[in-house]
């Protein structure tokens, strides 16, 4: 039976990060449907955009069989993903499953955060999943990419776009990379292309 984000549970939590206090979203998929060892996604929510992220969280959940956790797109977002790895299981995910994603100038970030958990080691991540990253002079396009994590990435269709240039940096990287082109602006269609992608992939197998 195939399922919408309209069945998948949402609860609110609030983060305690030192002296920080981020408010979060959890999205699971509906109870018959939650893997045994469900994958976590680590969601950066552009607060510029705050009803897309919002689209993305539960699509991926309902699609992909996912946990999804929704931070804002702030200072702390390692400390996030760090703290997501520790109680992963808290949260009926897996900490060796771990993903992190966004879209647009959060994709950009996820990017980067990526590339940060490879140089400190920990968290270890399973994917980056990066949608239309749209990287700016205050958030390049990382430049050591050896050892990041494997990327499945949304694009545009034509050669200049920012997120193809990218995954092709990636590949000649060594990274294994997914790459979706996106036509249109069905962004329905395309978050569940995306889910489906993940699946079919194997990252949540």
């Amino acid at each position: 039976m195939e399922h919408s984000s309209d069945d998948i549970l949402i609860a609110q939590l609030h983060l305690r990060l030192g002296r920080t206090v981020l408010e979060a979203q959890i999205y699971w998929p509906p109870r018959p449907l939650l893997p045994v060892a469900a994958s976590l996604v680590v969601l950066l929510a552009d607060e510029a955009r705050p009803y897309s992220p919002d689209l993305l969280g539960r699509g991926l959940s309902a699609g992909a069989e996912v946990v999804v956790l929704r931070v804002p797109d702030r200072a702390q977002t390692l400390a996030a993903l760090m703290w997501a790895a520790d109680h992963a299981h808290e949260l009926e995910g897996q900490r060796d499953r771990l993903m992190v994603a966004g879209g647009g100038v959060s994709g950009a970030r996820a990017a980067r955060l990526a590339m940060i958990a490879r140089d400190n080691g920990w968290p270890v991540l399973q994917r980056q999943v990066l949608v239309h990253p749209r990287f700016t002079i205050a958030c390049p396009p990382p430049s050591r990419l050896l050892g990041v994590a494997a990327a499945t990435i949304v694009s545009g269709s034509g050669p200049q776009d920012a997120a193809t240039r990218y995954a092709a940096r990636l590949k000649r990287g060594g990274v294994e990379v997914v790459e979706l082109r996106q036509r249109d602006d069905d962004e329905p269609q395309m978050i569940a292309d995306l889910a489906r992608s993940l699946q079919t992939k194997g990252s949540i197998a």
